[in-house]
């Protein structure tokens, strides 16, 4: 960033390896919203997506409202935000 090849990114490893350390950062140099990912909701969507980015943490947990998430990646791309997971 912020020359990813794609506006998504999903940072994967084992727990303790530093992934919320290096979204923290990220969010910091981008100006990203963060929260986990249980937390996105319909309601929630248009003000997310008009974020200059977004860090949803925790994909991997909690249940999740996959229509609302399906809705901000689309919002997202079509708004050219950056999305990590």
């Amino acid at each position: 960033w912020p020359a990813w090849p794609d506006r998504l990114l999903h940072l994967r490893g084992p727990r303790g390896s530093g992934k919320s350390h290096l979204a923290a950062i990220w969010a910091e140099r981008s100006g990203a919203r963060i929260l986990a990912a249980e937390d996105v909701a319909a309601a929630l969507v248009p003000d997310l997506a008009a974020a200059p980015a977004i860090v949803l943490e925790d994909l991997d947990r909690g249940t999740l409202d996959e229509g609302s998430l399906f809705h901000l990646v689309n919002l997202a791309r079509e708004g050219g935000r950056d999305l990590l997971f």
